[in-house]
């Protein structure tokens, strides 16, 4: 038997080179520990724009997955990390030994804060300068080092220098990538792990480039499917014997697409089985069609992808179709809502499942209708389950399907040619078709039999883990209301993407009030085709211009106002598939960037634009709007309100205005505000000390945040360092009492206090009005709001972030009405160190006894407008 293995990834069965090795080697997730790594990013000139941002993505990428598996194994030995970024000298760096869940945190907001803008040469020994004195402190820890760099050492030297200080490190691993850069000469000379080479990583690709250094360092990897198919095809021993020129220029494509998809197998073929039949299970595992080119003479490997503009492609009706023949959709009784797929769980070499359902599809049935697929070659769950939502799919729609005859418009069609079938008297408009097989006829005929299927990607609907997903296919069903909606008032970022900066400007320079609405919600079925946005400012409902669906998913656990909660749980996903990395999403007014997405967790950039990090409950929506929400013309003036409603459009028709449901919202100038300040810290913590106030000053910083220059595709989560500030901004510390009843912050507030325009302030606990606290008063809280006056007008921002504290000294019961609620003999049941009346007639007494309470409540004492009782609460 023939294993695809590691020792076989790389060679061919004769020891000869591998074919195209820089794609062999799939490692889907980086498993390691006990291991110190340094990684050096290069900041050079020439790395400025998506070049820098796609490095930041991937060294982010990898160490969250570093870090996630470390942590997640039971008495694994942890890794010492330490990331610079280099140009001509170093430039910044962070060091975490023995890194734990804190550490991990602190190394990917570090990475989130580096700027995508870059300067200045490459020079490779500052780039290594450090490495030495990292080595030497990680013990007997395996030494990998990572060398990014898209350009050749300058000075020319540099090369020499790092050469230097790696031969003083011994059993060092060295992987170097290039970035778009075909001259490996010099990287070379540094990498010593001639089994991934020196990869040439597109630029701007950071799917590529993690995938890159996973497959470098990575440990037990499986091999690129497109590599065993073609060691299939050309093997003269157990192979079936072509020559290496047989095999076309598709092969490479399809390598390249599987290796940035992370999709490799690991199988073992025996020889009892024809080699065609393993060739077709591989096929099976990554959904491909292998046929040989008529015209080359040549195989071809064609994956089965969304990788086709529907606007190009060719399109087949009467005018050159011959026969029709027959094309029907798969029955509803021949369709699956629930799906098994059995694997090799890499965890522990034994079968794994995976079950994936389409809970639309379910409740129509009324019954569970589930198959099981077998998919050995795969080792990884994550590649599990997307193959398994992949096929569910396909299995769950009523595709169409079925044979016709064309003329020789359809010579040049290969299998797994995607084209457009049109036919108005069948009910046929542009519905895409996969091309199955060909049959080319006898020579006394001149039509070509196509035999089609209904292309999948065509389909809006996917399903997940875990019986989560959205409704299914081709199915279409009356519109009904939208339960995810995000509607609220433009920032101006999404100005900004619309208008562009000079319009945007000019229009709030001239109304500085001026707001836009955005509308965007979830797809309420497969068949909704977008939805129509209808407003109501007191007169009726007139349209404005619809809008399309966007992806969505449901909270599956509460959320913390704490920025650095940065994962949480979620289901009920609508278009996992369509979430870009780095774009932003919604929870209530919350703007979030998405780090990281799967079936069930989210990766979470907290507190972006003009908001701040809030509280979110369990089933709250989580609207993934960036890709698809459009802003209106800004028309609206400060103080109107809006009342909102959206009406999805399907196959049926458009759901009736009295049915929608409606929101309301008051323009508030958002787009003119400042950003509040991030990164606000009481004492250091994110997160206060709720006993602060009686521990001494309470020392606030903060990081400015500007307006006008945070408008890139690029987003600053709240915990990023300083930006700016905008000029004119400076900042406000306002004080307002917390309701004992409702637990809600009062209005107006208590007090304002100036905060300058720095981004420190000292607050003393003497500043706090404690005489005019309502009765009962427990918690103070304090917010941190920037301001900026345009024209006559003073703008806060939009959102503030609160901190709340105990009230100084204790908890103050004041006034008659607390003295008429105690009476004359009342017991007071409190948990508390030291009660004390303070009277001017009188020294301060101890009066926590239930006896001294009585004497000094009864009447004859004191007057209630003369007494004040402070009572300080254990902590």
């Amino acid at each position: 038997p023939w294993a695809v293995r590691v020792s076989r990834i790389l060679s061919a069965q004769d020891g000869t080179a591998q074919w195209y090795p820089d794609t062999a080697r799939i490692v889907p997730e980086v498993r390691i520990e006990g291991t110190a790594i340094y990684i050096a990013m290069d900041a050079s000139g020439s790395m400025s724009g998506s070049r820098m941002g796609a490095q930041i993505t991937a060294v982010s990428r990898l160490i969250d997955e570093i870090g996630k598996n470390n942590l997640a194994r039971e008495n694994a030995s942890p890794n010492d990390i330490q990331i610079l970024t280099y140009a001509a000298e170093v430039q910044s760096t962070i060091l975490r030994r023995n890194a734990d869940s804190t550490a991990y945190s602190e190394l990917s907001d570090w990475l989130e804060g580096l700027s995508s803008f870059t300067n200045g040469g490459t020079d490779f020994g500052a780039a290594v300068s450090e490495a030495e004195a990292f080595f030497e402190g990680a013990s007997s820890k395996r030494r990998v080092l990572i060398f990014v760099t898209d350009g050749e050492p300058s000075p020319t030297s540099s090369v020499n220098a790092a050469k230097a200080t790696l031969a003083h490190i011994a059993d060092l691993d060295v992987y170097a990538f290039n970035i778009a850069l075909p001259n490996t000469a010099y990287t070379a000379e540094i990498d010593n792990t001639p089994v991934d080479g020196v990869p040439i990583v597109p630029e701007g690709d950071p799917d590529a480039l993690v995938a890159s250094f996973r497959s470098g360092f990575g440990r037990d990897p499986d091999m690129n499917p497109a590599h065993i198919i073609r060691e299939c095809l050309t093997n003269e021993d157990w192979g079936l014997g072509y020559s290496t020129a047989d095999i076309g220029p598709s092969f490479a494509v399809a390598a390249d697409t599987l290796f940035a998809e992370s999709f490799g197998l690991s199988l073992l073929w025996q020889r009892e089985s024809a080699i065609e039949d393993f060739i077709a299970d591989v096929l099976s595992h990554i959904d491909a069609y292998l046929y040989i080119n008529r015209r080359s003479g040549r195989w071809e490997l064609r994956l089965i992808r969304d990788d086709y503009d529907p606007e190009t492609i060719p399109v087949f009706d009467d005018s050159n179709i011959v026969d029709w023949g027959e094309l029907g959709r798969r029955e509803a009784s021949d369709l699956i809502n629930a799906l098994t797929l059995r694997f090799t769980d890499i965890r522990t070499d034994q079968t794994g499942t995976v079950s994936v359902s389409d809970t639309g599809l379910v409740q129509e049935f009324g019954q569970v209708i589930s198959t099981t697929l077998d998919y050995p070659g795969i080792r990884h769950e994550a590649l599990a389950s997307r193959v398994a939502a992949r096929d569910l799919q396909a299995l769950s729609a009523p595709l169409l399907s079925g044979e016709i005859t064309v003329t020789r418009a359809g010579a040049d069609l290969d299998p797994g040619d995607v084209i457009a079938l049109t036919s108005p008297e069948r009910g046929l408009s542009h519905v895409i078709m996969r091309v199955a097989e060909m049959d080319l006829g006898d020579g006394r005929k001149n039509g070509i039999g196509l035999k089609l299927v209904e292309d999948v990607f065509a389909l809006s609907s996917t399903a997940f883990v875990g019986g989560e997903s959205s409704e299914t296919g081709a199915l279409i069903v009356p519109p009904k209301p939208l339960a995810r909606r995000w509607v609220s008032e433009a920032p101006y970022w999404l100005l900004v993407q619309e208008l562009g900066h000079t319009q945007a400007d000019a229009r709030l320079e001239e109304d500085a009030d001026a707001g836009a609405l955005v509308a965007i919600a979830e797809r309420p079925s497969p068949d909704a085709l977008s939805a129509q946005v209808w407003h109501d400012m007191g007169s009726g409902y007139e349209p404005l211009e619809p809008v399309e669906f966007a992806p969505t998913a449901l909270l599956g656990e509460d959320l913390s106002e704490d920025p650095e909660q940065r994962q949480v749980a979620v289901g009920a996903w609508q278009g996992l598939e369509d979430v870009p990395i780095g774009t932003l999403a919604s929870i209530d007014e919350e703007l979030l960037r998405i780090d990281g997405v799967s079936p069930t967790t989210l990766t979470l950039g907290r507190g972006c634009l003009d908001t701040m990090p809030q509280s979110h409950v369990a089933g709250t929506p989580v609207i993934f709007w960036q890709a698809l929400a459009n802003a209106t013309d800004p028309v609206f003036g400060a103080g109107e309100v809006l009342s909102v409603k959206l009406l999805p459009e399907t196959g049926f028709g458009t759901l009736p205005l009295a049915q929608a449901s409606e929101d309301q919202i008051t323009m508030a100038s958002r787009a003119i505000r400042p950003l509040p300040p991030g990164d606000v810290r009481a004492n250091g913590q994110l997160m206060a000390d709720i006993n602060a106030l009686n521990d001494g000053p309470l020392q606030l910083t903060w990081a400015h945040r500007d307006r006008l220059s945070q408008t890139s595709q690029i987003i600053d989560a709240h915990d990023a360092a300083s930006i700016g500030p905008e000029p004119g901004v400076f900042y406000h510390l306002e004080l307002r009492w917390v309701d004992p009843d409702t637990d809600t912050a009062l209005e107006p507030p208590a007090k304002v206090l100036e905060a300058g325009t720095g981004t420190s302030f000292v607050f003393l606990k003497e500043e706090i009005p404690t005489d005019q606290a309502p009765p009962l008063t427990k918690h103070i809280e304090i917010s941190l709001r920037a301001h900026r006056i345009t024209g006559a007008i003073s703008y806060g921002a939009w959102q503030a972030r609160p901190m709340r504290f105990y009230m100084p000294d204790g908890l103050k019961l004041s006034g008659a009405e607390m003295w008429l609620g105690f009476g004359t003999g009342a017991d007071l049941e409190a948990r508390v160190v030291e009660a004390w009346a303070d009277h001017s007639d009188l020294e301060p007494q101890n009066i926590l006894g239930a006896e001294s309470f009585a004497e000094h409540a009864t009447t004859k004492a004191v007057s209630a407008d003369r007494i004040s009782i402070y009572i300080e609460v254990e902590p």
